[in-house]
Formats: structure tokens, sequence, C-alpha cells
């Protein structure tokens, strides 16, 4: 585990906007932050970070906004539910599907084997013995 600190981020209180891009990297996994400034003539600042970075930034701007030291007003979105295909879209069909049907099996087995296994008759008694050498008991009566 790294010990970073927010302070390896020079995080500074520069006006600016970070905006997630909704394609992933083409260059394979992380996360690219796009750092837009209000000023004018400034160009967007490109940041590309892995998992463990983006989330110790994360944790110092979330230290940083939470800070009572800091006067400044924040402007912060509500929160947006995921749309409904964003939440398709992220598990696969195959993983969707995959618990349903083989539960669907497992039940049509299990009925399959329930309906190939004899019933015993409906109304009659059994007349044999349950296992050689051991007669059923009868009453006492007709001994």
């Amino acid at each position: 585990m790294r010990d970073t600190s927010c302070q390896e981020w020079g995080v500074a209180l520069v006006p600016a906007v970070v905006s997630f891009p909704s394609a992933p990297w083409t260059q394979g996994p992380g996360h690219q932050l796009e750092l837009r400034s209000s000023r004018e003539g400034v160009e967007p600042l490109q940041i590309k970070l892995d998992d463990a970075d983006l989330a110790d930034l994360v944790r110092c701007l979330d230290r940083l906004r939470l800070d009572e030291r800091v006067k400044l007003t924040w402007t912060i979105p509500a929160d947006q539910p995921l749309k409904r295909q964003e939440l398709v879209d992220r598990i696969p069909l195959k993983r969707r599907l995959a618990a349903p049907v083989l539960g669907g099996f497992a039940l049509a087995a299990t009925v399959g084997v329930a309906l190939l296994q004899p019933l015993p008759p409906i109304g009659e008694e059994s007349t044999k013995p349950l296992a050689p050498g051991i007669e059923t008991a009868q009453p006492d009566a007709e001994r």
C-alpha cells in the first residue's frame, strides 16, 4: 500500500472543470481526466490515471471539499441515477442470463428425476416382505 498525501498531487485552488470522457482509453485500462480552465485561451489538461491514483485524487479532493478552513462555495451538481440502458450495458447478457437458465435446468432435472421414481400403488397394502427373512407384522387376531 502506498502512502500518498494530498500534497503529492499539488492540489491548487484554480477554477477548473473536471470531466470524464464517455469513451474508455484505447491504450489500456485506466481513467482519463480532462481539466478545463474557466479562463480564456487555456488549453485543457488531460491526465491519465490508474485506479489507485484516481482513488487517491478523489480522496484528496473530498478532504479539500470538506475542510472547514477552505472558504469556497462549491457548486456540486446533484447526483443523477444511471439510465436504464447504462445499467443494462454494464453486465454482459451471458452473465445476466446464466443464473436463471442454470436454475431452470436444475429445476427441470429435479422434476424429471422425481417423475421417474415409481409411486406405490394407491389403496393397496404391500404384502411383500420388506427384506428377505423378515416378515411383515400381522395383527394378533390373525395368529
